[in-house]
């Protein structure tokens, strides 16, 4: 009896590898599959449309960023331009202006230098050098200056020629 007693203790180790063994790889295998089409692969699927929404979001950021550089270096571009255009029409106008009134002020002086110089013939040298001698002609021509501003609004009112 002790001989029997010993054999079935020497079977039933750690390690029994009898018919329970590929039953139980079976029923793992089969729990893999059912796990497999029912939770993982739905999560899989779930995952990938996740990463593509993701990638063609970045990609349309991304375009959109290009995009709005594009147009601020334009603008800029343009806005360079413009401010160039607006600094030069704004000397020309200065010249214009400036030519405009030096032009009415030399004619203008013209004619009071030819009414002058007519007074002149009609009066005496006495009569001029006592006229040279009390009058100075700089102040005759700020007058004149500020008759131009303040009647016919041509030119500033200080402005020296």
């Amino acid at each position: 009896m002790n001989n029997y007693t010993f054999i079935t203790l020497a079977e039933g180790g750690l390690f029994d590898f009898g018919p329970t063994l590929p039953l139980i790889t079976i029923q793992f295998l089969i729990l893999l599959l059912i796990l497999n089409f029912i939770l993982y692969n739905p999560l899989i699927t779930l995952l990938e449309k996740r990463a593509t929404w993701v990638i063609t979001q970045l990609t349309t950021a991304s375009e959109i960023l290009a995009t709005g550089k594009e147009l601020i270096e334009t603008y800029n571009e343009t806005l360079i331009i413009a401010r160039k255009q607006s600094k030069e029409n704004i000397i020309g106008f200065d010249k214009i202006n400036n030519l405009t009134y030096e032009k009415i002020l030399l004619y203008s002086r013209n004619e009071l230098n030819y009414v002058i110089m007519y007074i002149c013939g009609k009066m005496n040298y006495n009569q001029i050098q006592t006229l040279e001698n009390t009058v100075d002609l700089n102040f005759i021509k700020k007058l004149f200056d500020e008759y131009f501003y303040l009647v016919l609004n041509i030119g500033p009112k200080n402005k020296k020629v």
